[in-house]
């Protein structure tokens, strides 16, 4: 069996009509994470109610037992390693997922791709802007794009899709700098947003972080928080910048500074 989870994949046994063949099937799971509302429920509001609070504990054993049953491991990043191992108790391999850097580096192909309304969209944008791209979910903490955006004075541009639209909006014709909330974007659209912003805000605590190699691969340099598997995926000074914490006064100085980046 081989598995890709970031909640209870990992469970999965595989049964005929008659034989139980799990102690039979070698089984091998690529982590994305230990399920975070269980094991790391600061990092993910699903799991601060009180029901899930009270019940994670028999959760938690439930999941360590099973999670030995696999023969190997591989993780995302580093950050899931060390998660997994005090999650589990178990050692696994960093294998980084893929991410389409040829495409996005291609840049006369995607711009061909681009629709009228695209193209609309992006000749609309400020020369320079502050860029946040991920799902619209809480925990992606895009409101600190929007916040940190207000802090230095600049435009911003919030893109992806998700839940929190609503609130996102609310948010951005309430705010005191210009925030343009563009949903649901192509990818062209998404390669060209990421190609015209000036920095790439990613306040998010990520399991590995694929939106900022992505926004690197056109040149955007990244700013991220001190925690989470997207530290392993820029270098501090060159590509990124990382800030001392995820406040809005801390994410805009080191974004001065990420604007200052040869």
């Amino acid at each position: 069996m081989l598995i890709s989870s970031h909640l209870f994949a990992h469970h999965a046994r595989i049964r005929s009509a008659t034989v139980d063949t799990t102690s039979d099937t070698p089984k091998y799971v690529y982590v994305h994470t230990p399920a975070r509302y269980i094991w790391t429920p600061e990092y993910d509001p699903r799991g601060q109610g009180r029901i899930v609070r009270s019940a994670a504990p028999a959760f938690r054993a439930i999941d360590r037992r099973r999670a030995a049953e696999p023969i190997a491991l591989a993780a995302n990043s580093r950050f899931v390693r060390d998660r997994i191992a005090r999650s589990w108790g178990r050692e696994a391999v960093v294998i980084p997922p893929p991410v389409d850097v040829r495409a996005i580096a291609d840049v006369a192909t995607w711009e061909r791709q681009l629709s009228d309304d695209d193209r609309r969209v992006l000749d609309a944008l400020p020369e320079v802007f502050v860029l946040g791209a991920s799902r619209f979910a809480t925990y992606k903490r895009l409101d600190l794009v929007i916040d940190t955006a207000e802090r230095i004075g600049l435009p911003a541009v919030i893109a992806g899709r998700g839940p929190d639209e609503a609130a996102l909006r609310d948010r951005a014709v309430n705010a005191r700098t210009p925030v343009s909330v563009i949903a649901s974007p192509s990818d062209a659209l998404l390669r060209g947003l990421y190609r015209a912003a000036s920095v790439l805000l990613f306040p998010a605590i990520e399991d590995f972080g694929i939106v900022p190699v992505e926004a690197q691969v056109v040149g955007t340099p990244v700013v991220t928080g001190p925690v989470g598997g997207q530290l392993e995926t820029y270098d501090p000074g060159v590509t990124g910048v990382t800030a001392t914490g995820r406040s809005p006064r801390e994410l805009a100085e080191a974004t001065s500074t990420a604007l200052d980046l040869p």
